[in-house]
């Protein structure tokens, strides 16, 4: 009978469920709902009426004695099925679908429908309503009032509705008729209003609505301090009044989401100006590659936006991306969206520039790590001097590629660096052939000609291919960047980029950096050839302060024999390991004066060394606002890359200073 019912809409809290011999009345929704799905006996209608009625049989001391059972009543099931549900409801509340995509596009089909003819005495009881334009003027002529209603979706018989018959005017308006309305979408709507729109509404979703002008959708948006989702989608109606006339702004606190789905010929951009919010969930701008919404200054005006939506360390990520069709900008919780027909239908250089000179300028200098996703070198040697040049702050860079051309323009200062304040690279689909070396060399030697540039911090390879790994490159590397960090393709990665035998994987395997103490920093440091600042050593652990901390006391604690991953720890390494983890924590715990800790360890997924070891953490302490592992930009991705978690753990955090690595380490070492 349709999915199964709550006792209030989308984002109300809900009442506790019914509850039928210890089970959800939810449990019940599901039988009738395969019920009246059931085809084995045919798909004729009266087959599944007779199931749903030897269901109501056999379950009659429940299913018939619990009216919320039948709580959904649906156009989409003959009328035998709908009429017995909703005899079946008695005087529960009760969620009514009278239109349908079927309903929507039958140009024969009687207005009113049969449906909402039955469901007119019932209308008090009604707490949910999908219906047609046509059918809704009906049930407010014959209705007195829908006083339990809470959420109603309006969609017009079809497109051409208001083009060949015009607006639908109503009796009065449904504020009136349904008082406690909270959540309204227009679907294709050509419903006129006569009177005051909305107010007081928690989600509004308005999809190609060729009557309600931008002005009315404003002064219900001023009218509904709560709202918590907007969505508007396609056309819209012009604007009344003078195209320069500005719209008075709205103030939306409770917001959570926002979306603009835009066509063509798009939406008012100057509008955005008008809209004071700070989305807590996200912020989706979704335009059609039109050259109306690809002007200059409309791209711009979405800029200046952003900076009004995004405030604080969201705003310090900038992640650009690119593949056919699509094109994205993202800043924080704020999403941008082009789409075209084809990869080359949009200048995208101009596109991405103009978002970004719409910042403002104190958003532009909070960016510090500048991300891009899936663009080819061409675009990006054109691209990162424009973002260099804007964003002059930024001190970490993420590129999905590097060739000779674009080494050249980052190792490159005849014509002015670019990224001068550049501390961490992450290169995230490396193919070899010493481009890093050509990018990072001239870079080091101009800071040793003490030219203005940032000392570059760290280096992170990701290397398509096992075989386009150089380690005679990778030894440079060491000696050019203090801390170079090289990940290899997996074997599972392998297996999907090309023909390789069993034994090619196997070796593959064995041959990965996983698998090789010799270029291991934490060998290296256990053997003494690194230096570090040892807070607790015996025979077969040791326990370091980590040189790039998330907090002051953070830890890694590391067995001395070379393993890379946590499930291949042999017991008593393992047993050794946790005694040494537990020592540790609590010196670091008696040393800040601070029990609350995070202690985990990561396996290949997140693992910046390949060699295992735990972080400990001390939580941050009141009034802190030093990083987390967790960046507000990643609650978008469904499982976030190893450069993003690779990002999250290094993003502004500072190198831990000699001075104040031996004084912590001495202060932990004796509270051991």
């Amino acid at each position: 009978m349709g999915p199964p019912a709550t006792n209030a809409a989308a984002g109300h809290q809900q009442t506790p469920s019914t509850v039928i011999n210890n089970l959800p009345v939810e449990v019940f929704h599901i039988i009738i709902l395969l019920a009246s799905s059931n085809t084995s006996a045919g798909r004729h209608y009266y087959d599944r009426l007779r199931t749903l009625r030897l269901v109501s049989t056999s379950w009659s001391t429940l299913i018939d004695n619990c009216p919320q059972c039948w709580s959904i009543i649906s156009c989409s099931y003959s009328e035998p099925e709908w009429r017995m549900a909703l005899e079946k409801s008695r005087q529960a509340d009760i969620d009514v679908y009278c239109a349908s995509s079927q309903i929507r596009y039958s140009m024969g089909l009687e207005i009113p429908t049969m449906l909402t003819k039955a469901i007119v005495v019932h209308m008090p009881r009604v707490r949910k309503l999908s219906v047609l334009d046509e059918d809704l003027a009906h049930l407010i002529a014959n209705a007195p009032t829908a006083p339990r209603l809470r959420s109603l979706e309006l969609l017009s018989h079809a497109r051409s509705t208001a083009r060949d018959y015009g607006p639908i005017a109503l009796p009065f308006h449904p504020a009136q008729w349904a008082p406690g309305l909270r959540d309204v979408s227009l679907i294709h709507s050509y419903t006129a209003w006569a009177e005051v729109p909305w107010s007081n509404l928690e989600t509004l979703h308005v999809h190609m609505n060729g009557v309600l002008p931008v002005e009315e959708i404003f002064t219900i948006l001023a009218a509904s301090p709560d709202l918590r989702s907007l969505t508007l989608q396609g056309l819209m109606q012009s604007r009344r009044f003078n195209h320069q006339r500005p719209i008075s702004p709205v103030k939306l606190d409770a917001l959570e989401s926002m979306t603009f789905l835009s066509g063509e010929r798009g939406m008012p951009f100057e509008t955005l100006q008008s809209i004071i919010a700070s989305p807590k969930s996200y912020f989706l701008l979704s335009l059609n590659a039109s050259e109306e919404n690809l002007r200059a200054e409309n791209l711009r005006s979405i800029g200046r936006f952003a900076s009004c939506i995004v405030h604080g360390r969201a705003g310090s990520v900038l992640t650009l991306g690119s593949r056919q069709g699509w094109h994205r900008m993202d800043m924080g919780n704020f999403r941008v969206e082009v789409t075209s027909q084809g990869y080359d239908v949009i200048k995208l250089l101009e596109v991405f520039t103009h978002l970004v000179e719409g910042l403002s300028p104190q958003q532009r200098l909070a960016v510090k790590t500048v991300e891009v996703r899936d663009m080819d070198s061409t675009r990006l040697v054109g691209l990162l001097p424009i973002i260099s040049s804007l964003c002059p702050n930024t001190s970490y860079l993420i590129t999905p590629t590097l060739d000779r051309e674009l080494a050249s323009s980052i190792g490159d200062g005849n014509n002015g660096w670019i990224f001068p304040r550049l501390k961490f690279l992450s290169i995230t689909r490396y193919r070899g052939g010493r481009y890093a070396t050509k990018a990072i060399e001239p870079r080091v030697r101009a800071l040793k000609s003490r030219e203005q540039l940032a000392k570059l911090k760290m280096l992170a390879l990701t290397f398509f291919l096992e075989r386009e790994v150089d380690e005679t490159e990778i030894a440079e590397l060491d000696a050019l960047v203090p801390k170079v960090i090289v990940n290899y393709p997996r074997a599972n990665e392998w297996e999907r980029i090309g023909n390789n035998s069993a034994e090619d994987l196997e070796v593959a395997r064995k041959t990965s950096r996983l698998n090789r103490p010799d270029d291991c920093a934490f060998c290296n440091i256990i053997a003494g050839k690194q230096r570090a600042f040892p807070v607790f050593e015996d025979d077969h652990t040791i326990a370091i302060l980590d040189i790039l901390p998330i907090r002051t006391g953070h830890a890694l604690v590391i067995p001395k024999q070379h393993i890379s991953r946590l499930s291949e720890l042999p017991e008593e390494v393992a047993g050794r390991l946790g005694q040494a983890v537990t020592k540790v924590a609590g010196a670091i715990a008696r040393a800040l004066d601070n029990t609350a800790l995070n202690v985990v360890c990561n396996q290949e997924y997140a693992q910046a060394v390949p060699h295992v070891h735990y972080h400990i953490v001390p939580a941050p302490s009141r009034g802190s606002n030093k990083p987390t592992l967790k960046t507000q930009d990643e609650t978008s991705e469904k499982e976030p890359s190893y450069h993003n978690m690779l990002k999250a753990e290094l993003l502004l955090r500072d190198e831990l200073d000699d001075q104040d690595g031996q004084r912590l380490a001495d202060l932990i070492r004796a509270k051991l």
